[in-house]
């Protein structure tokens, strides 16, 4: 009996038995990543130091750049064999910064910050019923962090103005990389490698909450419906006071901005033109009446 009981203890359930492989799967797309990851940065240290006499530093700095689309221009190849390298590595890194590293550094930096989102999340909730709103305004915190952070740290370690520290910050996170202000010491650098790779997911964090925003607004736009108090009958139905359905038709796609006056009168001529006998539908005497009109006898006879 004991065995009996033992081994149905053994026995998953489907939902266990589906989360225990949705487990499996995580755990194995992880090591991929990993794997990824220690190969663009193996191939990167194997190459540059080499040929180009960088530093450690300055190969994983010019890697990070690259990972994150920065590209500041401040370190790059300037042999025929590591450019011809950096063909296939820039390209193997972008694939691998799109399908691996945005995630995982997504958790990173969700970890990171878990304490200062829990911290703001009920204040910001209570006072903005729109779940994907409070959303965005957290992230902006956290990217506006990122930014304070890197600029202090930049700041200390390169002695350069603030005003152009928080540039350096901004245009690194929204991977502009104009060059024009960058890190000159190994230390600067050093920072850079880890700041570029948080500040960049974060803004991205930041500019994915903002499109679903307005795709709620979009979709709200679609869904909301007029209501009697939206209708101006004297405007809509003229001097009857009165609105037919496709007054109502007419009065709705204008009013949410679906079409302006001119498309929808494009669209009532297109109608026009297909109903060929004007008896207001469009049906088989319509399309009779066109094969005729359009027929080679009828051409030839006009």
């Amino acid at each position: 009996l004991q065995i009996v009981e033992a081994s149905s203890q053994l026995v998953l359930s489907p939902r266990a038995h589906a989360a225990s492989e949705h487990h499996y799967a995580r755990l194995q797309w992880r090591i991929g990543a990993i794997a990824s990851v220690l190969l663009y940065f193996g191939a990167a240290i194997a190459v540059y130091p080499q040929i180009e006499d960088w530093t450690m530093i300055e190969t994983l700095y010019f890697s990070v750049e690259v990972l994150t689309t920065v590209g500041y221009g401040d370190v790059a190849p300037t042999h025929s064999t590591t450019r011809l390298f950096a063909i296939f590595h820039i390209l193997f890194g972008l694939m691998v910064m799109l399908s691996v590293v945005g995630e995982m550094l997504g958790d990173i930096v969700e970890q990171f910050f878990d304490d200062v989102v829990d911290a703001i999340h009920d204040n910001i909730a209570e006072g903005d019923s729109d779940s994907k709103l409070a959303n965005f305004l957290q992230r902006c915190l956290i990217l506006g962090i990122m930014i304070a952070f890197g600029a202090a740290f930049f700041h200390y370690l390169e002695g350069v103005p603030w005003i152009d520290c928080v540039y350096f910050c901004v245009v690194t996170v929204t991977t502009i990389g104009l060059g024009d202000v960058t890190p000159q010491t190994d230390g600067g650098r050093l920072f850079a490698i880890f700041w570029m790779l948080g500040g960049v997911t974060a803004m991205g964090w930041t500019v994915s909450a903002f499109s679903e925003i307005l795709l709620e607004r979009m979709r709200h736009t679609f869904h909301d419906q007029l209501t009697l108090g939206d209708v101006d009958l004297a405007k809509v139905g003229g001097e009857d006071m009165s609105v037919d359905r496709m007054e109502f038709y007419h009065h709705y796609i204008i009013e949410k901005g679906f079409m302006d006056q001119v498309q929808y009168q494009l669209m009532v001529d297109n109608f026009n033109a297909l109903d060929v006998n004007g008896d207001g539908e469009i049906n088989v005497e319509d399309i009779e009446l066109h094969k005729v009109s359009t027929s080679p006898e009828r051409k030839r006879s006009t």
